[in-house]
């Protein structure tokens, strides 16, 4: 529950157009491809000195939310701020390695699974996969194994939209849908 903070935030900042407001001040700009790029302008605007701390947060940030500069809201600006944080010292190989090329055995089973039990349609253009809570349970994944899991039906050749609904809790039902621009 995040009401508590909200009433102390000054100012929203974020990259998604259609989110609820909940502050006094408002930057909201959607065609940013990640919060933290507006994060870095501000800061860089109120003149703080980007540190090493500073800047691999805000990569973290503009790397994971462009799943690693991959998906098309990916911009100049974008890739000018990953830069900035490399000269502020960000860490970014090591950080790509941890973020994009390490999985565990628990995110690596539950891909498989989804291997085993999506189906394909419309001719292999379209993926489909049901997670029951029960096997989160019985494969033993984190959240952190599930985070962006959704993501993983529309890495398949073909695949131009996936839908994958997970169950949170009982009756409770999560769908995400990723899709390739147009």
């Amino acid at each position: 529950d995040t009401a508590p903070l909200a009433e102390k935030c000054a100012l929203r900042i974020d990259h998604h157009g259609s989110s609820t407001p909940f502050a006094e001040g408002e930057l909201v700009d959607p065609e940013s491809a990640s919060c933290a790029e507006l994060v870095w302008d501000v800061l860089e605007a109120a003149g703080v000195t980007m540190d090493k701390a500073i800047a691999e947060a805000v990569y973290v940030g503009v790397s994971t939310d462009t799943g690693c500069f991959r998906y098309s809201n990916t911009t100049a600006h974008t890739f000018a701020t990953a830069a900035q944080c490399a000269g502020a010292g960000a860490r970014v190989y090591e950080l790509n390695q941890e973020l994009f090329e390490t999985n565990t055995l628990g995110r690596l089973r539950m891909q498989a699974w989804i291997v085993d039990h999506m189906k394909l349609l419309k001719g292999g253009e379209m993926a489909i996969v049901a997670i029951p809570k029960s096997v989160e349970e019985e494969i033993g994944v984190t959240g952190d194994d599930m985070d962006n899991i959704s993501s993983f039906p529309r890495t398949v050749a073909g695949v131009c939209m996936a839908a994958t609904l997970r169950e949170i809790k009982e009756g409770d039902v999560k769908l995400s849908v990723r899709a390739i621009p147009g």
